[in-house]
C-alpha cells in the first residue's frame, strides 16, 4: 500500500498498485535476484475488499492480495476468498 494511503481513508486504484508493482517493484526484484525474480509472488495489500478484489487480482503486474481489516468480517472476507478462487 502506498505510504499517503495509509491510515488515511484513501487507497490506492488497481492502476496505481499495478504500475508501482511493475515498475519499482519488480525493478528492484530484479536487481537483487536477475531473473529469478519472475517466480516471485508480489502482493498488494492495501484496503483489498469485495468491491476491489478482482480489480487487483486482474492486475499483470499483482500475484496475488494480502487481506488485512476487511478479514475480520466473515461475509465480506468469503466473498473475497471466492472471487479470488476464481482468478488464482
Amino acid at each position: 500500500e502506498p505510504v499517503w494511503a495509509i491510515g488515511t481513508g484513501q487507497s490506492a486504484t488497481p492502476t496505481i498498485a499495478n504500475d508501482m508493482m511493475g515498475g519499482c517493484v519488480k525493478k528492484t526484484l530484479t536487481s537483487i535476484f536477475g531473473s529469478q525474480s519472475d517466480d516471485i509472488p508480489v502482493l498488494y495489500g492495501g484496503s483489498v475488499s469485495s468491491v476491489n478484489t478482482l480489480d487487483f487480482l486482474n492486475c499483470e503486474s499483482i500475484s496475488g492480495v494480502l487481506v488485512g481489516s476487511a478479514s475480520l468480517d466473515g461475509p465480506n472476507f468469503i466473498d473475497i476468498i471466492r472471487q479470488a478462487s476464481t482468478v488464482c
